[in-house]
Formats: structure tokens, C-alpha cells, sequence
């Protein structure tokens, strides 16, 4: 039963690796990644931009 197990858990493991190896090399993957990195930099800017709007229109900090 425990032999029988591990080999189950063997092949599993042999199967998701595959499968996990093809994905990662192929360009729909590295397509979709840098699109989202690209998503992520244009969100940055947005929320940089905005903050410094909305800091230029309350004024110096008093101190």
C-alpha cells in the first residue's frame, strides 16, 4: 500500500512539474506577465501623479 502510494505521488509530482515547465516557457506566459507588470507601472504613475495633485492643491506643510 505504501509503495503503491509513492509511486502515485511520483507521477503526480512528475505530471505537475511538466505541466508547470511547459507553461512557464512559453511565450503566452511571458506575454501575460509583462503585460501585468506593465498594468502595475501604469497604476504607479497614476497614484504618483494624483498625489502630487492633490498635495500641490493643499499647499506648503506648515510646520
Amino acid at each position: 500500500m505504501g509503495i503503491r502510494n509513492g509511486i502515485i505521488v511520483a507521477l503526480a509530482f512528475g505530471a505537475s512539474l511538466l505541466a508547470m515547465t511547459s507553461i512557464v516557457y512559453t511565450d503566452s506566459y511571458s506575454s501575460a506577465a509583462q503585460a501585468e507588470a506593465h498594468g502595475f507601472h501604469a497604476l504607479t504613475q497614476a497614484m504618483r501623479s494624483d498625489a502630487l495633485l492633490s498635495s500641490a492643491k493643499q499647499g506648503p506643510v506648515p510646520q
